[in-house]
């Protein structure tokens, strides 16, 4: 288990973004909206 760096709320260890804020760990900042939905559809995309 790890904290999320920007809210602090307590996430399991393979998460890859916090639900809560956004946070992204693979880029280390709060992710936007747009690009959010950009790496969600591509997710979709891939299944």
């Amino acid at each position: 288990m790890e904290n999320c760096p920007d809210c602090g709320e307590l996430l399991g260890d393979a998460v890859e973004l916090c639900i809560y804020c956004r946070y992204g760990f693979k880029c280390r900042r709060v992710i936007s909206n747009d690009e959010y939905m950009k790496q969600r559809n591509q997710q979709l995309e891939h299944q």
